[in-house]
């Protein structure tokens, strides 16, 4: 579970944090390019409600973003993740869970999940080691929300905090594009406004993933993200009047709430 974190794609927004989309027709002088820099005390992620859905045998299935759930084996051993690497999942007792993800062997991320009050509150803490070498920490407060015991059951954001610093480098992509980069990430994609899909790459993104965008005016940018064909979000991209504000606000399918983040832009 985690924001992220992305990793922008993680357990819990994963991913939520990267929308590497777009295009331009105004080269240099388009209000995206530049490169932007993650206020996290602007970010409204609050309300957000995810499940975990026991399936018996420890097996369980976060469902977040409804159209990519993630099923969860907590037996302690390394079992392939969704978006590559492997990951295990230890009980260590009924209210502590430890998650640890690899990529080429080496442990890019362990997770605790701890349960409290009950098993009312749930709390995400996250360490870990971005692609560009850089470490991280990052945590999440979750609440019960009906009915459930243990982990099972669903749960609303409270609070997420992470260390991590995020950055966009937009830059123009030939007449009527834009590139984008995510430096910490090693993520990049070039797109256009031409209404296909184009990849998306970088060490922890998922294959499949990619992303297609139209362009409203000037200042704003209308995305949808996909995994091999079916649409995970959507979003709306804008960049305020006075170009020093870019707005990412993204709706993931299950969620009735936006997830909104805020960029400035680094002079």
């Amino acid at each position: 579970m985690t924001t992220h974190p992305h990793s922008l794609k993680s357990l819990l927004l994963v991913s939520a944090l990267t929308v590497l989309a777009s295009a331009s027709a105004y080269a240099a002088d388009d209000p995206f390019v530049g490169t932007w820099k993650l206020n996290r005390s602007k970010n409204q992620f609050t309300r957000q409600v995810a499940e975990f859905k026991d399936l018996g045998g420890d097996r369980y299935l976060w469902v977040y973003n409804s159209s990519h759930p993630v099923e969860y084996l907590a037996d302690g051993k390394e079992h392939p993740f969704t978006g590559g690497g492997t990951y295990s999942l230890s009980r260590e007792s009924p209210d502590r869970h430890v998650r640890t993800q690899k990529r080429d062997g080496q442990v890019t991320s362990v997770s605790v999940w701890t349960l409290s009050d009950g098993g009312k509150q749930l709390k995400v803490e996250s360490k870990g080691t971005r692609p560009d070498g850089s470490s991280y920490t990052a945590e999440e407060s979750w609440t019960r929300v009906g009915s459930g015991s243990g982990l099972a059951g669903k749960w609303e954001l409270k609070e997420s905090q992470s260390s991590s610093v995020v950055e966009w480098v937009i830059k123009p992509f030939g007449k009527d594009g834009l590139a984008f980069s995510a430096p910490g990430y090693k993520e990049h994609q070039e797109i256009k406004f031409d209404g296909k899909d184009y990849p998306d790459y970088g060490p922890e993104i998922t294959p499949g993933t990619t992303s297609c965008a139209k362009r409203i005016d000037e200042h704003t940018i209308q995305v949808t993200d996909k995994l091999n064909g079916k649409v995970t979000s959507t979003h709306e991209v804008t960049v305020s009047q006075d170009g020093m504000t870019l707005t990412d606000t993204r709706h993931v399918p299950g969620q009735k709430q936006p997830g909104i983040q805020v960029f400035e832009k680094e002079m």
